[in-house]
């Protein structure tokens, strides 16, 4: 195999959309320049990887959090067909009308887009440009902008993720895709259910008002703040994370001819700090905890790492290899994955101390988020 790791435009340098920029543009689009760069990095693989000794009808496209995200957009690109051949998502679906966690539309991405320029004083695109890159990072900074993952252009993305799914438009490759058990506990690490601040319970129906009661039903409260902060982080890491890998997974499944293999990642490292920012950690088996295990790098960290973490890594590692080799996870010697079945007839391999197939947990709130979301995104 081999990895090539790209860099792509970030916030005001790869996701900034004006009028201006839009009006200039051959395409009648812009924001989206951080995808694009994606994709010139694809077509840079289709015409050189063969001198690495790649396969270039063999690219597989995969990613983490804000990479998997990019990936599920990639895959609903017309400018991307054609530029790999199949995808793996690890914690991340554009498929959710969260600004921040999927994309907006080109009219509302404009609009925050002008209110910064306006900040600075509305310079032209040439003043713009002429500006020093420390310059506007560090005005962003004081006025920032939410781009989450791009504009719905008409062009890189022409229509939003969830859309494209539902109706099939997407470009049809093997798919692996799923999250870990706690993804939200590194999001809400910075709430605090401390005497004073809002409870949960309040939050909760501040967000959700009349459907309050049902959130707090699939995502009960518990009695102490520790208990509070745990429901919070589970219902934050579902709406954020966990709702888009499984929309992902479940339209995929649905309206795609090719295998989808869905996994849940239960395995917390051994002796990784309770919080930390380097290396990142947070409680429970946290957002991102996954990836010593998926390229098998367990000795970047001197942790206690004991041998089913090792067999972990070892597992995982080649049921990634053997899918981007063949579009098929399975192997000699490894637990057989069973392809994903949408509607509540599939099953998850589960990755942890434990590697095998399991029933699908909590689709019940999944559900709920799909009823919500589809509202908000219709809208």
């Amino acid at each position: 195999m081999v990895v090539v790791t790209i860099n792509y435009r970030l916030d005001i340098f790869g996701f900034l959309a004006t009028p201006e920029l839009t009006k200039e543009s051959d395409t009648h689009a812009s924001g989206n320049y951080g995808l694009l760069d994606q994709i010139a990095a694809l077509k840079w693989v289709q015409n050189n990887i063969s001198v690495f000794g790649g396969d270039p009808s063999r690219v597989t496209v995969f990613g983490e959090s804000a990479g998997s995200l990019d990936i599920s957009a990639l895959m609903t690109s017309p400018l991307a067909k054609g530029l790999f051949a199949r995808a793996i998502g690890e914690s991340g679906g554009a498929l959710t009308p969260i600004t921040a966690f999927g994309p907006k539309p080109l009219a509302a991405g404009e609009r925050d887009g002008a209110d910064f320029v306006a900040s600075l004083g509305e310079p032209s695109l040439a003043e713009l440009r002429a500006r020093p890159a420390a310059e506007l990072l560090e005005a962003i900074l004081k006025v920032p902008i939410t781009y989450g993952f791009g504009v719905v252009d008409g062009h890189v993305v022409p229509e939003h993720p969830a859309q494209a799914f539902s109706k099939g438009r997407q470009n049809d490759v093997p798919l692996l895709v799923s999250w870990n058990a706690d993804e939200g506990t590194l999001f809400a690490a910075r709430v605090s259910f401390s005497a004073g601040a809002p409870s949960y319970a309040d939050r909760v129906r501040a967000q959700f008002k009349d459907q309050a009661e049902q959130v707090l039903k699939l995502y009960p409260p518990g009695s102490t703040p520790d208990e509070h902060k745990a429901a919070f982080a589970a219902l934050f890491g579902d709406e954020i994370i966990g709702y888009g890998g499984w929309a992902w997974a479940e339209r995929a499944a649905a309206t795609g001819r090719p295998a989808v293999y869905r996994y849940y990642f239960i395995r917390r490292p051994p002796g990784a700090p309770l919080s930390s920012i380097g290396p990142l950690t947070a409680p429970g088996v946290y957002h991102s905890a996954e990836l010593y295990y998926v390229f098998n790098t367990l000795g970047v960290r001197d942790w206690p790492w004991e041998t089913d973490d090792r067999h972990l890594a070892d597992a995982m590692s080649s049921y990634w290899a053997n899918f981007a080799k063949t579009g098929d996870p399975n192997g000699l010697g490894l637990p057989q994955w069973s392809a994903y079945k949408p509607n509540g007839g599939g099953q998850v391999m589960e990755l942890g101390k434990e590697i095998g197939m399991r029933g699908e947990l909590h689709r019940d709130r999944y559900e709920f988020f799909d009823a919500l979301y589809g509202k908000l995104t219709s809208q």
